[in-house]
């Protein structure tokens, strides 16, 4: 299990900056730590966002792309590669500002990415520009190994998915609309890195076949192969086969169905998917894959190939999955530019992407139908087993049991560090030898020390030095200090036997009492 940190932007704009909630956990549990925080303004980001995406979007490489539509215009590699220079530094000076408030925030979350288990990193955010922004250059992600992910502020943390029936990793293969690209070495992939999954492949399907299929089947990962785009709305659309594109919108019932009989990850290796990823998050899917921007056929081909080698062969999560995919395309830029910037990862924090080992291990079988009991010898059973439980519990039949499981608890808790509230001061051998005459304490000595010690203001003071007789001068004041001052507890033992006990300073409430010695419990 690895750890979950979550970077939650509650508020705010580039102007001002934001307000953030950084939550740290281990993946699955459902106890974190929270620390407040912001990040500061960066008012030229989106500025410099926007002039990246234009320069890529109009982007002159000859290859054909996976995008519904075409550019207008094109502009060379050398302007795309300026325009991405200057938002990497833009970023990476918004993320490393020296900014005091800023700064301590920033050295608590290094903190804790500076670990040696396996992290899962979400920025949780509705504001649509910061969900453009990749994330990914951000030079400590990069040289600690971090794949980010998004996710809206929004989502369900209760939902469960239904129990899978099928003994095979099933995926539902969608090649829609190709034209001009080359979608068939996408299949060769996932039929050659994947051999033990069950493939349905639809072929440019209407959309009546591929709404059955994900209705009267279970799937645990849909795959889109072809044409998409995001439109100005936001809303994502993929092109099913050469007449007919549809949204998510138009897919939502059976998608969600399809989700909660077990589906937990979409791909969708095409063009543009930011507007796909967004919808599919709504609908609680644990991981959605996408392209972030128009894609290179053979960049296309190369980052499912990579993915599926991480994911599938050596058994990585689908964030170290994704993260060496991405480095892998960083081979590909000096032809296509950017290419590492384009796959997007959409999580839902509440629920951890399972590893390919793990789709393959969530086989359960349905459980066999028992007959039901009538609802009185239900009532019956249960309150005899408990009558004679409480019963045998009063008779003390299961103290020795339930001691030992208590003794086994407390010595498997860890060992714990000294608080570092406490201060232990000692009379030790040398110091006795040091005070020779003067030892024990006088109480005068003894009213000394007092005083000294609560110049430190402590909240309480424990004697371990008896005082139920005097020692040399100093006693009235001594008394009428330890009166005077309720925090300063002195100490007593309980008499037994012959042995007739010793008593606390005269005059002293209860409250100021506390013994050194324990009876025997008999």
């Amino acid at each position: 299990m690895g750890k979950s940190v979550n970077l939650k932007i509650v508020n705010g704009d580039f102007e001002q900056g934001f307000q953030v909630i950084l939550r740290i956990g281990e993946d699955g549990s459902s106890t974190a730590t929270e620390i407040n925080g912001w990040l500061p303004p960066a008012p030229q980001l989106p500025w410099l966002c926007s002039n990246w995406y234009s320069s890529y979007h109009s982007g002159g490489e000859t290859e054909a792309s996976r995008a519904l539509t075409a550019p207008e215009t094109q502009v060379t590699n050398f302007s795309i590669l300026d325009s991405a220079q200057d938002l990497e530094n833009a970023i990476n000076n918004w993320l490393n500002a020296s900014d005091l408030q800023f700064r301590s925030f920033r050295d608590k979350l290094l903190k804790h990415l500076q670990s040696n288990e396996p992290i899962r990193f979400i920025i949780q955010t509705d504001n649509i520009e910061l969900w453009q922004l990749p994330w990914h250059l951000w030079d400590v992600f990069q040289e600690l190994k971090v794949e980010v992910s998004i996710s809206p502020s929004e989502y369900e943390i209760d939902f469960t998915p239904g129990a899978k029936t099928s003994n095979q990793v099933r995926i539902l293969v969608i090649l829609g609309n190709n034209s001009g690209i080359d979608i068939e070495k996408d299949l060769a992939s996932l039929q050659q890195e994947l051999a033990n999954a069950y493939l349905r492949i639809l072929r440019n399907p209407q959309k009546s076949a591929l709404s059955s299929e994900l209705w009267e089947q279970e799937w645990d990962i849909l795959f889109f192969a072809g044409h998409s785009s995001t439109q100005d709305d936001l809303q994502g659309r993929f092109g099913i086969n050469q007449q007919e594109s549809l949204t998510i919108e138009e897919l939502k019932f059976a998608l969600t169905d399809a989700i909660e009989h077990g589906l937990k990850l979409a791909i969708f290796n095409s063009c543009n998917g930011l507007g796909l990823a967004r919808e599919l998050a709504s609908l609680q899917i644990p991981a959605t894959m996408v392209m972030r921007e128009k894609v290179p056929n053979e960049v296309a081909q190369k980052f499912l190939l990579y993915f599926l080698k991480a994911f599938a062969n050596k058994g990585k999560s689908l964030s170290g999955a994704v993260w060496e995919a991405r480095t892998r395309l960083q081979e590909l830029e000096k032809e296509y530019p950017c290419a590492s910037w384009l796959p997007m990862v959409c999580q839902n924090p509440a629920q951890i992407p399972p590893t390919w080992e793990e789709l393959q291990k969530q086989t359960q079988h349905k459980s066999p139908s028992w007959p039901r009991l009538p609802l009185l010898q239900v009532f019956l059973v249960s309150l005899i087993v408990t009558g004679l439980v409480m019963g045998m519990r009063s008779l003390g039949f299961w103290q020795f049991w339930e001691l030992k499981v208590f003794d086994q608890m407390i010595r498997l808790l860890p060992a714990e560090k000294p608080d570092e509230r406490l201060l232990i001061v000692e009379v030790t051998k040398k110091d006795i030898e040091q005070l020779q005459d003067s030892y024990p304490l006088s109480d005068g000595m003894m009213l000394q020390l007092l005083k000294k010690l609560g110049e430190h203001q402590p909240q309480i003071i424990g004697l371990d030095i008896y005082r139920d007789l005097p020692q040399g001068q100093g006693r009235d004041d001594l008394v009428q200090y330890l009166q005077q001052h309720p925090h300063v507890i002195s100490p007593c033992a309980h008499s037994g036997g012959t042995y007739p006990g010793i008593h606390p300073p005269p005059g002293l409430s209860s409250q100021q009492v506390g013994f050194v010695d324990t009876v025997k419990d008999p």
